[in-house]
């Protein structure tokens, strides 16, 4: 049997080395448990043995206990060749127990029983005491990682105890349920095969381009990207290895029913492609009795069987086992569970594959099916969840239906083949023995499937096992649509590659709806315009989708079309909770009836419901007994009248339901010279009711932020470390003083930074505080010439600044432009401490701050005293965004212009003068977190003479004095903010954030496959050969933005970037003497160089220039080959950015 070699790294670990660290952690759990075991020990068995096993004895070290047969990760555990060899060692030496384990997995035998097994044929899982997982590594190296090493040692702690109490002990385990079983042996045969497929895919990718195009072809029909790092391989050839592995189990559950032959493979065969012809005549026989259920045909399913006999063993084993039960008499609930855990859930995400929990399912389930007859569309259905739960609540409602009475009204539609492929499986499994099992499930991209009227364009097809394609008639319109579309935003359905992929899925969403869409939303709000053209008038729409449209500019569009098509029945987020661990935005449900009567949708009330508690609170576990189903809905459907009965406000400790009538929504957002321009509708689920209260206190005291003062974005440098230097980097660089201070009132002062709210101790920040100074340099290259900025400047192109990508898109990549200068300086993200800054001295603001500059310079001091008051960090909660970090708030420089604050020009002198004096005592010490600030952990722990006294006495004034809020009402205040900050980074605690990879790319592995491919010396060693080698003259060209153009002018050749029309004079590009030193030029400039060498003799350059042509455009190719199959354009670009400057900087 042949182990698969993993391509990406060199071993450094053998079986031989890893068994003897096994032995040496046995041996140590052993001792450190007190277990009653001898010594384990490494020995050669057989003869012909090539690597040791691992053996346990008794205490007196005698006595052999159990023997280990230890493998590599990519053997199948179950494979009867290793299962029989390892029996035949046991026996050997008289040992009662014996293991197969290939790190990941361990089998665990009885000698005894596996005997009675082999002489009476039977299954192997009649001698199976016990099975354990344990890791999911791939290579030998991975064992030392501190994850998989702590999996490990906790389940060799499992192992050995069970040892004990079989062996000394003498206690009886359960049989192994034959089901179970299944399972583990099916997911060791997709290991074995995956192992398998993978190193035959890679090697075939190295040797043909056709193949690796059609692998990339096939990555990009997923819509994901393909860069040849390992995951990428993992995905298509897992998918390859369940494909086949269905297919297997499915045709011997269908075996009997159809009179199939049951599977045969001869023992003796050992190749893979004789195999894959074997079993394509077997799934043929299918095809002719017109059975084509189940699986869609694809690209991997092409892809030829490996040459290993581990994997084609595997194979063979789990037929004979298929043979062996016959599998339609397990019964078909028992194969459906098989398959549905077949894929457990953390590997359907590498898979692509994202799991809807089933509470939040049968939650919206609830709302919108409302008889068993109801036609149902999910037109994003993944792994088919909704469609699966309403098929059993419509079982719930009726148990006489029968299989064929229900699908024909549960229709799914994905763009993803696999996902299409999973949902038919989990529709069919719920009865095999059906002889029309046809799941309506359309691989399709939903923006495709276009009705017209009220009917289809042309009847629906479904594939099967082949090609072959049945058809069905699609209902007219349906009485629910359903489920979790994508949650891509606008900006990255621009970067599919399929180019005008974007302009044509918006022209096809919103055909005939009069629906107006930012091109700025997500994609699941075109689900929402697109999906209404297939509901019934009187049909639900349910979706779970991100928040971001409750309160976003661009969500005003889809909140105008709700108000006009729909009544809106229920928003409903959790205030404790992500329903999406690994998505990391928030998201809400949202319930819709269709309506056209404009009366009835504006007297509807729509409920905005926060959740305090987790939804499991609510909802019962699912299980698969009847009567705990029942009872499940029954909780459901008490959740769901509780928030259908309320038209007025109403709170408890587990939820809190705002109802407003839809009428009001509308005028909220409509003004009359506009027309509807959108509102803030988060806030009547998320605020505390004082809020409502503050904003009606202060009706005739509030006014946007704008009115009084401008808000602007801090700078971005690009390169911080560039522009941002201290005093003592400044002396060192003997930089000339006007590029880093500037004229205050007559005065030479520092160009002071406030780089990050760290460097602010407190709320006033004093010019000590500021360590940086910004480098400002408005003057060309040749203006700078003999100065010492200059040098700086050339040095930081030494270091690659100048190729970063904002640095880069500057006329002048040193010149950061005119900025202004100002005092109060507004946190852009916080997690605990809320604060508003205020320097001293006027200073330039980071991008991770925003300036406030006020209007009149009068009200300056006002204003930085109220933007430092609780009832703005609370309008700061309501509105910012929870999607960074470990909950951190992000506010958005255009939406905080609209926060209310109080007028400073109603306020009275003395109100003025008392709120300076206050306030100033306040900026005597630095700010806590606003727990310390007001005392309290929670909102039960608030009380007025907890908060910080200084804090206090400024409160009293703008809270009691200016806003007359009552201390009763003061005190909700502080309860509101600490509950909305606990709630805010306790939520946030629930995502699930350990991939750290960018948009599904490791770019740095992305960019080290791509180098290997291309050579990363492969210019550098050119260069240095046939230019260096040379007299040349040194030259230092423009930096060129866009497709290189060499013109002809009178005097020669000019090189630029810019339109013909566009060019001004020389400074536009780059002049040359002749033709081919235009060309030389060029090419280098292609690769991203600024600084070369040309040789001086010109017929040299000459002849050279044919070879440098060559190499760049093999490098230009490569590089285009392997970037173009990832789908973000932003990362393709940004990667082969990487590459190029990987490529040249050897040359620096």
């Amino acid at each position: 049997m042949s182990k698969i070699s993993d391509p990406f790294k060199a071993a450094r670990h053998t079986e031989r080395s890893i068994n003897q660290i096994l032995v040496e952690w046995i041996n140590r759990i052993v001792e450190e448990l007190n277990l009653p075991l001898g010594k384990a020990k490494q020995e050669m068995i057989l003869a012909d043995q090539k690597q040791p096993d691992i053996l346990i004895f008794d205490t007196s070290n005698k006595k052999v206990i159990a023997l280990i047969e230890l493998k590599v990760p990519s053997w199948d555990i179950y494979d009867t060749g290793l299962v029989n060899e390892t029996y035949r060692k046991s026996n050997r030496v008289n040992a009662q127990y014996f293991a197969t384990w290939n790190i990941n997995k361990l089998v665990f035998f009885s000698v005894k029983k596996y005997e009675e097994v082999k002489d009476e044929n039977k299954s192997i899982s009649e001698a199976i005491i016990q099975n354990y997982v344990f890791n999911n590594i791939k290579t030998l190296e991975q064992i030392e990682e501190p994850e998989h090493k702590a999996n490990l040692h906790e389940n060799i702690r499992k192992f050995l105890k069970d040892l004990v109490q079989i062996a000394i002990q003498k206690k009886a385990f359960p049989k192994i349920a034959i089901d179970e079983f299944f399972k583990l042996r099916l997911k060791a045969t997709v290991d074995s095969l995956e192992a398998s497929f993978k190193s035959l895919v890679i090697n075939k990718c190295k040797k043909d381009t056709k193949f690796l195009k059609e692998v990339k072809k096939w990555f990009i029909e997923q819509a994901w990207s393909f860069s040849g790092a390992e995951e990428d391989y993992e995905k298509l050839t897992r998918q390859a290895a369940y494909l086949l592995v269905n297919k297997l189990v499915f045709y011997g559950a269908l075996q009997e029913k159809l009179g199939l032959d049951p599977l045969e493979i001869p023992q003796s065969l050992t190749s893979g492609e004789r195999l894959q012809k074997i079993l394509k005549a077997y799934f043929d026989d299918i095809l002719k009795i017109d059975y084509e259920t189940i699986f869609t045909t694809d690209f991997i399913d092409e892809i030829a069987f490996p040459q290993d006999k581990n994997a084609i063993d595997s194979v063979k084993d789990v037929v004979t086992e298929i043979n062996r039960h016959k599998l339609s008499s397990l019964g078909y609930d028992v194969l459906g569970d098989i398959f549905q855990k077949l894929i457990p859930i953390e590997e359907r995400h590498l898979l692509g594959q994202y799991f809807t929990n089933s509470e939040i399912v049968d939650f919206i389930l609830k709302f919108c099916l409302k008889d068993e007859k109801d036609l149902v569309l999910d037109p994003g259905c993944g792994a088919g969840t909704f469609l699966v739960r309403a098929y059993q609540h419509k079982k719930l409602i009726n148990p006489r239906l029968d299989h064929n009475d229900i699908l024909p009204t549960l229709w799914g539609i994905d763009i993803s083949k696999f996902a299409s492929h999973l949902s038919t499986i989990n529709l069919a499994v719920n009865d095999l023995g059906s002889t029309d099992n046809y799941p309506r499930v359309i691989h399709k991209d939903f923006f495709e499937v276009n009705p017209i009227g009220i009917g289809f364009n042309k009847p629906a097809k479904v594939k099967g096992l082949s090609n072959i394609e049945k058809k069905f008639e699609h209902p007219k319109t349906f009485d629910a649509v359903v489920g979790n579309p994508p949650y891509t935003r606008q900006e990255e359905i621009e970067d599919l590659s399929e180019e005008g992929y974007k302009a044509g899925l918006i022209k096809k969403a919103l055909h005939e709806t009069g629906a107006s869409i930012s091109k700025r939303a997500g994609i699941h709000a075109y689900f929402f315009v697109h999906g209404t053209k297939f509901l019934r008038d009187g049909g639900i729409f349910g979706f779970i989708v991100s928040n971001s449209w409750l309160d976003v500019d661009y969500g005003k569009g889809l909140q105008e079309f709700f108000l006009k098509n729909y009544k809106i029945i229920a928003i409903i987020e959790s205030k404790v909770e992500r329903w999406f661990e690994d998505a990391d935005i928030n998201t809400c449900i949202v319930i819709l009836e269709k309506c056209s009567d404009k009366k009835e949708r504006e007297e509807n009330y729509v409920r905005f419901v926060q959740l305090k508690k987790k939804m499991r609170y609510f909802i019962p576990m699912a299980e698969s007994m009847w009567e705990k189903e029942i009872k499940r809905l029954e909780e459901i459907e008490k959740l769901r009248k509780l928030i259908l009965g309320h038209k007025e406000y109403y709170e408890n400790e587990e939820l809190k339901i705002y109802p407003v009538k839809q009428i009001d929504l509308w005028n909220e957002g409509f003004n009359t010279r506009e027309g509807y321009v959108g509102a803030k509708w988060g806030k009547y689920i998320r605020a505390p009711q004082i809020f409502f209260k503050i904003i009606e206190k202060g009706k005739d005291l509030f006014v946007p932020l704008k009115e009084v003062a401008e808000v602007r974005r801090g700078f971005t440098t690009g390169a911080n470390e560039f522009f941002y230097l201290t005093e003592e980097d400044i002396k060192k660089w003997a930089i000339e003083k006007e590029f880093w201070m500037h004229k205050e009132g007559g005065k030479l002062v520092p160009n002071y930074v406030i780089k990050s709210p760290r460097e602010c101790k407190g709320i006033i920040v004093k010019p000590e505080d500021l360590k940086f100074r910004v480098l400002m340099i408005h003057k060309s290259r040749k203006e700078l010439k003999g100065t010492n900025v200059l040098k700086y400047i050339e040095w930081g192109e030494e270091q690659g600044f100048d190729k970063r990508p904002t640095c880069a898109s500057r006329e002048r990549w040193w010149d950061l432009g005119e900025a202004r200068t100002s005092k109060i300086a507004w946190v852009k993200s916080v997690n605990v401490v809320h604060i508003t800054h205020y320097s001293e001295v006027p200073a330039l603001i980071d991008q991770r701050l925003y300036e406030i500059i006020a209007k009149n310079d009068k009200i300056e001091n006002v204003i930085k005293i109220l933007l430092n008051d609780w009832t703005v960090f609370i309008f700061k909660e309501l509105e910012g965004r929870v999607n960074l970090g470990e909950g951190a708030l992000d506010t958005a420089v255009y939406e905080i212009p609209k926060y209310p604050i109080i007028n400073p020009y109603k306020l009275s002198k003395p109100q003025i003068q008392k709120l300076e004096h206050t306030f100033n005592k306040l900026c005597q010490r630095e700010i806590s977190s606003v727990f310390e600030e007001i005392g309290a952990s929670s909102p039960e722990e608030v009380s007025l003479d907890k908060v910080k006294p200084d804090r206090r006495e400024l409160d009293k004034i703008i809270m009691g004095e200016i806003l007359g809020l009552s201390e009763k009402e003061q005190l909700e205040v502080y309860k509101a903010v600490i509950d909305l900050v606990k709630s805010r980074i306790e939520k946030a605690k629930s995502l699930n954030n350990k991939n750290k990879i960018k948009k599904g790319i490791d770019v740095n592995k992305s960019v080290e496959i791509m180098l290997n491919s291309i050579g990363k010396d492969t210019f550098i060693n050119f260069y240095k050969e046939n230019i260096l080698t040379q007299k040349v003259d040194n030259l230092t060209i423009p930096r060129f933005k866009g497709p290189i153009k060499i013109l002809r002018t009178l005097h020669g050749y000019h090189i630029t970037d810019k339109k013909e029309s566009r060019i001004t004079d020389k400074k536009e590009g780059f002049n040359c003497k002749t033709y081919e030193q235009a060309k030389y030029i060029a090419l280098l400039a292609t690769m991203g160089m600024e600084k070369i060498a040309i040789p001086k003799n010109e017929d040299y350059m000459k002849q050279i220039l044919p070879k440098l042509q060559k190499t760049t455009d093999i490098i230009k190719e490569e590089l285009e080959t392997y970037s173009s199959s990832i789908i973000d354009k932003k990362l393709q670009i940004e990667i082969k950015q990487k590459v190029m400057n990987a490529i040249v900087n050897g040359i620096r």
